[in-house]
């Protein structure tokens, strides 16, 4: 709980760079809400593992650094790591408690899991196919709650306006290792995670 309640503060921290001071009646803008309850309901419904999910919160040094595959101050990506890190906090053993319920389900998840492609690629040494992957989830993820919300997506094209910036500025300021660590090559020049949020696919400068 302590190192959740330390993430949530990191998250916030970075909010607060991407959009300015914030209120403390409305420390969530729309944007926020919107991806994060994109990808907490797609974890939820695609039923994926805590073993993938700790694949994608993977940090630069174990259980301490950077997340490796997010650009902090984005606000798509941060969004999309606070709803991994709820997930992955999520109580487990309320239905095996309260059995009159009648519900079974595996690790209080809907569906089976990631396909084992999915989970080839996830779990790949090469960061370019791990991005891609998360590309993929996200995009799936997000493209779901927006044809639920009639098309709507709530500010995601500036929010991926902003996350490239951050990157920029990261890169320029040589502080990718603290801020972006999994898009330290230069060959990686947008956000997988914004881009998925469009519908719009990883790219590399070499298209790979």
């Amino acid at each position: 709980m302590k190192k959740f309640l330390l993430t949530l503060a990191v998250v916030l921290f970075c909010l607060s760079r991407s959009f300015g001071q914030e209120t403390e009646s409305t420390p969530f803008d729309a944007t926020f809400r919107f991806v994060f309850h994109s990808v907490l309901e797609g974890l939820y419904e695609d039923g994926v593992s805590n073993e993938d999910v700790d694949q994608i919160l993977l940090r630069k040094e174990k259980d301490k650094g950077a997340y490796i595959h997010f650009i902090y101050s984005c606000p798509i990506c941060m969004p999309a790591l606070h709803a991994l890190l709820t997930y992955r906090e999520r109580p487990v053993g309320v239905f095996a408690k309260y059995k009159h319920t009648g519900y079974q389900m595996q690790e209080h998840t809907f569906g089976n899991g990631l396909t084992k492609d999915e989970k080839a690629l996830l779990h790949s040494p090469n960061i370019k196919e791990r991005l891609t992957l998360v590309n993929s989830l996200v995009s799936r993820w997000v493209g779901r709650r927006t044809k639920l919300t009639g098309g709507n997506t709530i500010g995601l094209e500036a929010g991926r306006e902003q996350g490239m910036r951050s990157l920029k500025s990261f890169r320029e300021e040589g502080s990718l290792d603290s801020f972006a660590p999994g898009y330290k090559d230069d060959d990686v020049e947008e956000c997988a995670i914004c881009n998925g949020a469009l519908g719009m696919k990883f790219k590399t400068k070499k298209g790979k």
